[in-house]
C-alpha cells in the first residue's frame, strides 16, 4: 500500500471568510425560512388539538371514534412540526469562517454554538458539496446567480463557500487520501446540480 501524498499547502493551516456569501444566503432563503417556522407552527396547533380531542372524548362520551381523530391529529401533527423543525435547523445562520489545517477542517462565527472541528482522522469523516456550477448563470428572476458551492456536513448547517476554498478542501482532502465521489473539475452550463462527496474511506 503507499502511502498518500502529502500536499505542500498540508502543514499550513488556511483560513477562509464567508460573510458575504453568507448574507446572500440568508436573503435568498429568508423566505423558506418564513415558511418553515410558518408550517411548524401549524402543526404544532394540529397536534395540540388532537390531544385536546382525546381528552375532550375520554371525558365525556369516550367515543372511539372521537379518540381516533385525536390520535391522527395528535401523531400526525406531532410528526410533521418535528420534520419541520429539523429542517429548520439546517437553515439556521450558517458559519462565517472556514478554516482548513493539519488537523481537520474548524468552522466558526456568526453563530452561537462553539467551533465545529471536523478532523481528518475522524472514521466518521463525511462532507457533502453541492456545486452548482452547472446551472444557469441567472436566477428566473434575472438576479446573478452568486453562490457556487453550498457545503453541508455533521453538527453544520447548510454553508456557502468559495470557490478557492472548494479547491483547496478537496485538494487536502485528496492528499490524506480520503476519497473523493463527484466531479471535481467544474461543469459546464446546462449539466445541473453537481454533488462531491468526501468520505473516510481512503484510497489504497
Amino acid at each position: 500500500m503507499t502511502a498518500p501524498v502529502v500536499s505542500p499547502t498540508a502543514l499550513a493551516r488556511q483560513e477562509f471568510d464567508f460573510s458575504s456569501l453568507v448574507e446572500e444566503n440568508e436573503r435568498r432563503t429568508a423566505p423558506r425560512r418564513r415558511l418553515t417556522i410558518g408550517l411548524s407552527v401549524f402543526f404544532g396547533l394540529l397536534a395540540s388539538g388532537g390531544v385536546v380531542l382525546m381528552i375532550w372524548s375520554h371525558v365525556t362520551s369516550h367515543s372511539v371514534g372521537e379518540l381516533t381523530q385525536g390520535l391522527i391529529l395528535a401523531g400526525g401533527g406531532a410528526s410533521l412540526a418535528g420534520y419541520m423543525v429539523w429542517l429548520q435547523r439546517g437553515m439556521t445562520v450558517a458559519p462565517r469562517t472556514m478554516s482548513i489545517g493539519p488537523d481537520g477542517i474548524s468552522f466558526g462565527g456568526g453563530t452561537s454554538r462553539p467551533t465545529v472541528l471536523v478532523r481528518w482522522n475522524d472514521p466518521h469523516f463525511r462532507i457533502l458539496v453541492y456545486d452548482a456550477r452547472g446551472l444557469p448563470p441567472l436566477f428566473r428572476d434575472g438576479s446573478k446567480r452568486v453562490i457556487d458551492f453550498v457545503l453541508r456536513t455533521r453538527g453544520v448547517p447548510w454553508t456557502p463557500i468559495s470557490p478557492e476554498a472548494f479547491e483547496v478542501l478537496t485538494t487536502e482532502a485528496e492528499s490524506r487520501g480520503l476519497q473523493l465521489i463527484g466531479d471535481t473539475s467544474g461543469g459546464q452550463t446546462g449539466k445541473g446540480l453537481n454533488t462531491v462527496t468526501i468520505s473516510a474511506t481512503r484510497h489504497p
